[in-house]
């Protein structure tokens, strides 16, 4: 079995790994939460958090990943579509900004133990790692440096609805961002998470492009 069959069959299993498990856990909390009554029947709540959605978002490119890397086996050749690459460039930005936002921020001030409990170690952690690695060992075509951008693209439409929803009242905080109720804040960091983000595109962009030379 040469390199190439290999490195799909790791990504394969990372990607299915993401997509089931990813689904399974989204569904389980739209339908029982976390053992708390939801006004609306399923816990729609739970879309409010990037959490969710991003993993939600991911576990979907995920499936597709696999779908195409399943049809594409014997092609040693194969290279993902560019718009497909970019999906998952996206997916493991977002992905990689979860574990990191936790790692420095929201584990020291709202405690680790709730960060990574239950579900949430999957969502914070286990699905970061494994959806990098598969990006990693996928074959991505070159693209311009434009197109990094791109992975910045769910934070960025994410930041618009959270800043918006948040300085009208109709969400709660629940990230910190403004610090206990200075609305400026939320302007400063909001710009520091998007230049994190890109950072984090940039550099999987970068080790991509090394690694195909």
């Amino acid at each position: 079995m040469n390199k190439q069959k290999v490195f799909k069959i790791i990504s394969l299993i990372l990607n299915l790994f993401v997509f089931i498990g990813g689904q399974i856990i989204i569904w389980r909390i739209l339908v029982i939460g976390f053992g708390t009554p939801s006004k609306y029947g399923l816990h729609y709540e739970f879309l409010e958090y990037f959490t969710n959605l991003s993993n939600l978002y991911t576990s979907l490119v995920a499936g597709l990943l696999s779908v195409l890397t399943i049809v594409n086996f014997k092609n040693d050749d194969y290279t993902l579509p560019r718009w497909v690459s970019l999906l998952h460039l996206s997916a493991a930005t977002s992905l990689a900004l979860t574990a990191s936002t936790v790692l420095f921020f929201l584990g020291p001030t709202q405690g680790f133990d709730l960060m990574y409990d239950r579900d949430m170690l999957f969502y914070h952690l286990i699905n970061p790692i494994a959806i990098v690695v598969s990006y990693f060992f996928m074959r991505h075509p070159k693209y311009y440096f434009r197109c990094t951008f791109w992975g910045v693209a769910p934070m960025a439409l994410y930041g618009i609805f959270y800043a918006t929803f948040v300085l009208t009242g109709v969400w709660d905080d629940f990230y910190g961002f403004t610090f206990g109720g200075k609305p400026w804040a939320i302007f400063v960091v909001l710009p520091i998470m998007l230049c994190v983000t890109y950072i984090i595109s940039l550099l999987l962009s970068i080790v991509n492009l090394r690694k195909q030379k």
